[in-house]
């Protein structure tokens, strides 16, 4: 394999480098120069695959079957091999790129990963590609391993007097047992709640649906269902599955209605790196603030009764009050961070996300996941304290005014900026540069010493 690239890339112009510090496992590393002041890329794959014995049929030889190539390596991984080959040759036949292209067809990959090891003892780049197969998911992390030997030392013993002894096979059961705690910790926990058993049953299916689509459920995921409120269920819930001590993503959707008590959102804030989405609608929720026997409720949701001074508002700021008060609530239960989105469906009906995380990192993430929603399915995204805007589109116009507003309370850097508007606004920070640069040729506002 590793001769057969080195012909291939050779005759398509890449520098070849050689290695094979375990003999018979070589490395191969192809260089295509760049002309200078550019960034290196490294494509890296694996030539050796897992073994023939459990292969239906000749593993070595390829067939094609209803338009798929089969044999063994073909998914794991030659076709990558072939891909990045190809792609460094075409994308360097006009002539070179201003950095280096680099390709590592590396050895070992299934062990200990030797060949890339090697490789990196000579050669790097400013970023890497691993072309291994991911079903088409960009995969941008990865957990690593380790091999380890443990020794467990015992004393020898005549069998009439064990106490004299020292069992090594009963130490090693409490080792085995830690680490089969240790790898429990590490679980990530599934919990569905859902009051209806009909629809509990849905989720079920679709569930085991999905992971069978993906090949089954993995060892380190639990998915635990249960019927019940969410007041009183998903707290004991998430309790048993041992989910109380590691972070927490809540989805808490109350169909609109004001049953989730901001307790369960107290006790989730609790817990160490962990965010909560919560929905409610604000129709609902004004209907319930003029009817004195439900009230109770809300002050439950809202974690007290200032939510209650609604009643007094004219309509056109009965909505926002709702809103702010209760991102101030989720605030008052432990999550500094808060952002709001109020979402439309076709009919122009509106429900409120309010997302709670005590993390400056998880709010960017979140608010960049929101800004992927596709808005020709329906949905449309945006800020509840502007009426006049319609979906949370390109339009910055509802930033612009904030930015405006901001720089009337004083002279503002432009990461202070930034700041503001992720923390305060439906927009990314990134929207903020081109608003000021806007808003400066058209001299809305001035820069320091212009």
């Amino acid at each position: 394999m590793a001769d057969f690239c080195e012909r291939w890339l050779a005759t398509h112009g890449f520098e070849i480098h050689h290695l094979e510090r375990r003999r018979g496992r070589p490395s191969l590393v192809a260089i295509a120069h760049g002309s200078g002041g550019g960034r290196s890329l490294m494509l890296n794959g694996h030539l050796d695959t897992v073994g023939v014995a459990d292969y239906d049929g000749d593993a070595l030889v390829p067939q094609i079957r209803h338009g798929k190539m089969f044999g063994r390596g073909a998914f794991d991984m030659k076709s990558g091999i072939a891909a990045m080959m190809c792609a460094a040759a075409r994308a360097t036949a006009q002539g070179s790129l201003r950095g280096d292209v680099i390709l590592a067809c590396v050895a070992d990959e299934e062990h200990a990963s030797s060949g890339t090891q090697e490789v990196l003892e000579s050669f790097t780049a400013d970023a890497a590609i691993v072309i291994e197969p991911s079903h088409l998911e960009v995969t941008l992390v990865h957990k690593g391993f380790i091999w380890f030997d443990v020794e467990i030392q015992g004393r020898a013993a005549y069998g009439s007097r064990p106490a004299l002894g020292i069992d090594a096979i009963v130490k090693a059961g409490y080792f085995l047992t830690a680490l089969e705690a240790e790898g429990q910790r590490k679980k990530t926990n599934i919990t569905l709640v859902e009051g209806d058993a009909a629809r509990l049953e849905r989720l079920r299916q679709e569930g085991d649906a999905i992971t069978t689509k993906y090949g089954g459920r993995p060892q380190t995921m639990e998915i635990g269902y249960h019927t019940g409120k969410c007041a009183a269920t998903l707290l004991p819930a998430l309790a048993d599955a041992g989910s109380m001590t590691a972070p927490i993503f809540a989805f808490l959707d109350s169909w609109g209605g004001p049953d989730i008590p901001l307790d369960i959102a107290r006790s989730i804030a609790a817990v160490p790196s962990s965010e909560v989405i919560v929905t409610f609608g604000t129709r609902f929720l004004l209907q319930l603030g003029n009817a004195e026997a439900h009230q109770a409720a809300g002050d439950k949701a809202f974690g007290g009764t200032r939510w209650r001074e609604v009643r007094k508002l004219p309509s056109w700021q009965k909505k926002t009050f709702l809103v702010s008060t209760y991102r101030d609530s989720l605030k008052e239960a432990g999550f500094p961070f808060v952002l709001s989105f109020e979402m439309l469906d076709e009919g122009g009906r509106d429900i409120h996300l309010v997302y709670g995380t005590t993390s400056h990192k998880g709010l960017e993430k979140t608010k960049e996941a929101v800004w992927k929603v596709d808005p020709v399915r329906g949905i449309g995204y945006r800020d509840p304290r502007d009426p006049d805007q319609t979906t949370l589109d390109p339009e910055t116009r509802p930033l612009q005014q904030a930015i405006l507003a901001e720089l009337g309370k004083g002279e503002r850097t432009l990461e202070q900026l930034r700041e503001m508007a992720l923390l305060e606004t439906v927009y990314r920070p990134s929207h903020v540069p081109p608003v000021v640069r806007r808003l400066l040729s058209s001299n809305a506002i001035q820069s320091e010493g212009s």
